[in-house]
């Protein structure tokens, strides 16, 4: 049998219709209700304490000075690392690039810093160059001489400092350009892992690389 609406009594169309309003709410509602369950529901999968992805190791370029300082031991370049968990790293490489400078040659001569309350913590290095290769140089980490530094979850900020000086010879306006790179050669790579690692560095198996530091390649940080 057909239903035939035109002949429905209007006010008994009138209440048809907003029953059927209220249905197709009270349905929609339940949709609602019934996929926030769903998605409340869901499982996230743990992520593995030992991966690169439960460290999160960041690059970051904090804000500093523009301008370039002339001393035997002076500031270049400041970088942050920022990690969601304990690691140990004893690798990073940086791109040095300078012109009317004359700075040092070897690659020792070049330390890393801690940074604390914004100023250089120059009782103990916590970092030194170990090697050049073109214009990248591969600082060496270390808490002790055969073990890496120990990183703590949240941020740790450190310096670069070496001998600064002016190259006479030069006539145009003196320049220095830093930055933590991607794509480097053999033998240049970062190496870190999670957790606290006390035993010696070459005891360590497969250490992740640049490819697991997130925020690589930094910007160039220009000084003049």
């Amino acid at each position: 049998m057909k239903w035939n609406h035109a002949a429905m009594h209007p006010s008994l169309r009138t209440i048809f219709f907003a029953v059927l309003t209220v249905a197709f709410v009270a349905l929609g509602s339940n949709g609602i209700v019934r996929a926030d369950f769903f998605k409340s529901s869901v499982v996230e999968v743990p992520v593995d304490p030992n991966s690169a992805a439960a460290v999160s190791l960041t690059a970051l370029v904090p804000t500093q000075k523009s301008s370039i300082e002339y001393s035997t031991q002076a500031e270049l370049f400041r970088f942050t690392l920022s990690a969601k968990s304990e690691y140990t790293l004893r690798y990073a490489t940086l791109a040095v690039g300078s012109k009317g400078l004359i700075l040092p040659a070897k690659a020792q001569d070049w330390k890393v810093y801690a940074v604390q309350n914004g100023r250089v913590d120059f009782s103990k290095p916590v970092g030194y160059g170990e090697q050049w290769s073109d214009s990248l140089l591969r600082l060496r980490f270390s808490s002790a001489s055969s073990v890496g530094t120990f990183g703590e979850a949240g941020e740790a900020t450190f310096a670069l400092v070496t001998s600064v000086l002016r190259d006479g010879a030069f006539s145009g306006a003196p320049s220095l350009s830093v930055n933590l790179p991607i794509a480097l050669p053999a033998g240049m790579d970062w190496a870190f892992v999670p957790g606290h690692v006390n035993s010696t560095w070459m005891d360590v198996q497969n250490p992740f690389g640049f490819a697991d530091v997130l925020g690589l390649p930094t910007a160039p940080l220009m000084k003049r």
